[in-house]
C-alpha cells in the first residue's frame, strides 16, 4: 500500500543540474519574488495621488482668492461682474458712507405742505414722526430702535417739537464735517469682532424757519454697525419713486444694521 506524503528520491542527474545552476547563480534559490513589493507600490502610488490632489486643491483655492472678480447671475437673470468677499466683509468706504447717509436722512426734516395731504409723517405708538426719521429708524436693531425713537421725541418736544416740522413751520439740515472715522469693535479681551464697526461722525444740524436760522445743534454721533444679510426688493424701507426712497433702498442693500447710537 502506498504511503502518503512519501519523499520522492531525486535522480542523480537532476541533482547535478541544480548544483550547477546554483554555482552559476548563487542567489537563485534565495531570490524573492517581485510580487512581494506590489502592495507597497500600490500604497506609494495612492499616497502620491493624494498629495497631488491636495496640492491642486490648494492652488485652486489660492487662485479663487487672488481672482479680482467673479461673474454672478442676479435674480432677474442678468450676469454681472462682482468682487468675491466674505459674508462679514464691508469696504471701509461703504461703512463710512452708510453712517453718514443715515445721520443725514434721520435728522433732515423738511415739509412745506400739510401732513394730512402730503403724508410727511408716520405714526407709531401714538407719536407722529417725520417720515425721513421714521424710515431711517428701520435700520436700527429692533428693541433698541423703539427706545431710541422715544428718547429722540422726548429730547426735542420742548424746544423743537415734531409738530412744527410736520406742519412745515421749521426745517432742519445736517452738515458733516470731515470724513467719518471708522474703528473695528473689540470684545472684552481686546479681540476684534468680525463684521462690527464704530463710525464716528462730527456734524452740526441747522434749524430754520423759512429763510431765518433759528438754532445750530451739535450732532456728533458714534454709530455702531454690524454686517447683516442684505434685504431683497420685497422688503425695502422706502419706495423707488423718490430720492429718499432710492437712497434708503441703496443703504438697505449694503447689509448693515445699527446696534447703538451715542453722542459725544
Amino acid at each position: 500500500m502506498p504511503i502518503k506524503n512519501a519523499l520522492v528520491p531525486i535522480d542523480s542527474e537532476d541533482s547535478v543540474n541544480i548544483e550547477q545552476k546554483a554555482r552559476k547563480n548563487p542567489d537563485i534559490l534565495d531570490k524573492p519574488s517581485g510580487l512581494r513589493y506590489l502592495p507597497l507600490l500600490i500604497w506609494v502610488v495612492l499616497f502620491l495621488n493624494l498629495v497631488n490632489s491636495c496640492s491642486n486643491s490648494q492652488k485652486l483655492k489660492l487662485a479663487i482668492q487672488n481672482k479680482p472678480y467673479i461673474y454672478v447671475q442676479t435674480l432677474d437673470g442678468e450676469i454681472v461682474k462682482a468682487k468675491p468677499v466674505d459674508s462679514l466683509h464691508r469696504e471701509e468706504v461703504v461703512v463710512k458712507k452708510f453712517g453718514e447717509n443715515w445721520l443725514k436722512v434721520a435728522y433732515t426734516w423738511q415739509n412745506t405742505g400739510k401732513p394730512e395731504q402730503d403724508d410727511h409723517f408716520v405714526s407709531e405708538n401714538g407719536i407722529q414722526y417725520p417720515q425721513s426719521y421714521y424710515l431711517a429708524s428701520l435700520a436700527i436693531v429692533p428693541g433698541y430702535r423703539e427706545a431710541y425713537m422715544k428718547s429722540t421725541f422726548e429730547k426735542y418736544r420742548k424746544q423743537f417739537p415734531f409738530e412744527k416740522y410736520l406742519r412745515g413751520e421749521y426745517q432742519s439740515y445736517v452738515r458733516i464735517f470731515n470724513e467719518p472715522v471708522i474703528t473695528p469693535v473689540k470684545d472684552e479681551q481686546g479681540v476684534i469682532i468680525p463684521g462690527m464697526w464704530d463710525v464716528k461722525i462730527v456734524a452740526t444740524r441747522t434749524h430754520a424757519q423759512e429763510k431765518s436760522i433759528v438754532a445750530h445743534e451739535v450732532l456728533n454721533r458714534v454709530i455702531r454697525l454690524r454686517a447683516v444679510k442684505p434685504s431683497d426688493d420685497m422688503y425695502l424701507w422706502g419706495d423707488k419713486t423718490s430720492d429718499l426712497g432710492r437712497l434708503l433702498n441703496q443703504m438697505q442693500k449694503q447689509g448693515l444694521q445699527i446696534l447703538e447710537i451715542t453722542e459725544f
